[in-house]
């Protein structure tokens, strides 16, 4: 015990727990009493279909996002969430079923509450293997102030607790248990971590297919240098068995989906995003993504600037260095190629949030820096209080409808800074709101 209160890392997760527990319901976003609508209903329905309704064809009535190639409704998302909810699912279930007050019908109170604390336990646990991968490389004070950075100062608070069911959390959560083992692997190669290598990104792959660029870490971890190219492959070769072991366990998660649609549409493979959704990718909105006020991500998020600054730290942590390098370009890069390059509704660039277990190895590499130097630890301790402020106001904007949901622009998002009081803006301020034109952006108008 006494260790365990030498640890700042280790507080600071206790905080997190009491934090979460005791305040989710002031700052949880739900509507109609529940937290299942908009893309959350989608990712959700397939639990829905098939134990509650019993109807895996979706004919009974629904709102839900659907094509029909064959005759038989397709949701628009894939199953992977499904996978994520099933726990904290089946336990809501069996309350709903065994009351006489709330009826078993996937929405009622108990499937509200039993899925948002479901969210809430895996947003805590992946906080949990952040701080295991850490301390591989960093201090306790280096770890912990990144541990705040990421929970407390970046849009991973709103998916945590305000709308928790998106899977921006869940895959934080796998991110950082990937990374983790990723480590354990390299440090002792074992059959059963590469198993569990290989399962994640398959799960990873079937929740958001594109975040399968995740496995560029396991695949290039310990590359730095030619001669540590030689190195890893040489480690390859010698555990060729546990990587071709590992990629039959990648399919697992995977198969369900496939095979699905196969029954349901005669493919195996079935985009069913539909024609008018794409990737332009002689088109990326790199500039957009990073700096609009839109859902820019450095303006939103702006404490991950000390993330990128953290690269040039890396070459003292020099496993992980070109490996997150060629993952953030990539990431960077195709996400600002897709249609929707604001990715609709949401607080900040919630496409990045995942990132963010990724991205906390350059941030902590940052506060390594930093602690080195009196008057940088004296700046930047204090500076991260602004950014936590921040983004509590920005988390508290968007649930209050201060900031629109994907409306913003230079004279909105300044008119209602600093505002907690909706009541307080003029509503000069949102006349100038200007949703996008999303049938325009599908056809390649990116602006």
């Amino acid at each position: 015990m006494k260790k365990l209160f030498k640890s700042p890392s280790a507080i600071f997760l206790m905080f997190a727990f009491l934090f979460s527990s005791t305040t989710y319901n002031v700052w949880k976003n739900w509507q109609n009493g529940n937290p299942f609508y908009s893309d959350v209903d989608q990712y959700y329905s397939y639990l829905v279909a098939a134990f509650v309704k019993n109807d895996l064809t979706f004919h009974f009535p629904n709102q839900y996002w659907l094509s029909s190639p064959k005759g038989i409704p397709v949701p628009k998302v894939s199953m992977g969430m499904a996978y994520m909810y099933t726990p904290f699912f089946a336990i809501s279930h069996f309350v709903a079923i065994n009351s006489s007050e709330y009826p078993p019908d996937g929405y009622s109170k108990p499937y509200a509450y039993g899925m948002q604390w479901g969210s809430i336990i895996y947003g805590l646990l992946g906080l949990l293997f952040l701080r295991k991968l850490l301390l591989n490389f960093f201090d306790e004070w280096p770890t912990t102030l990144t541990l705040i950075s990421v929970f407390m100062a970046t849009n991973l608070f709103h998916y945590f607790l305000g709308w928790p069911l998106m899977p921006h959390s869940y895959l934080f959560f796998l991110f950082a248990l990937l990374l983790h083992l990723v480590v354990r692997w390299h440090q002792n190669p074992q059959m059963k971590t590469m198993m569990l290598i290989g399962f994640l990104i398959g799960l990873i792959a079937v929740i958001r297919p594109l975040d399968v660029l995740v496995a560029l870490i396991p695949l290039l971890y310990g590359v730095y240098s030619k001669e540590s190219f030689h190195q890893k492959i040489q480690l390859l070769k010698t555990n060729f068995l546990q990587l071709r072991i590992g990629f039959v366990f990648f399919w697992i998660p995977i198969i369900p989906q496939l095979i699905y649609w196969k029954w349901a549409t005669g493919e195996f493979l079935y985009f069913s995003y539909g024609d008018s959704e794409r990737f332009f990718f002689n088109d990326p909105q790199i500039v957009n993504f990073l700096f609009s006020y839109r859902k820019g991500w450095f303006v939103y998020t702006p404490i991950m600037v000390l993330a990128i600054i953290g690269f040039f730290q890396m070459k003292r942590f020099k496993d992980f260095s070109i490996a997150i390098l060629v993952y953030t370009i990539l990431v960077i890069y195709l996400l600002s190629t897709w249609w929707c390059w604001w990715y609709g509704g949401g607080q900040g660039m919630r496409a990045m949030v995942q990132s963010y277990a990724i991205l906390a190895i350059p941030l902590a590499a940052f506060y390594s820096y930093v602690f080195t130097n009196k008057f940088l630890k004296f700046i930047f301790v204090r500076l991260l209080v602004v950014f936590v402020y921040f983004n509590f106001l920005l988390t508290w904007q968007y649930k209050t409808n201060i900031l629109h949901w994907d409306g913003v622009n230079k004279e909105v998002f300044w008119g209602v800074f600093g505002e907690w009081d909706r009541s307080n803006v003029p509503e000069s301020v949102f006349e100038k709101v200007i949703s996008p034109d999303y049938d325009k952006a599908k056809k390649g108008e990116r602006d």
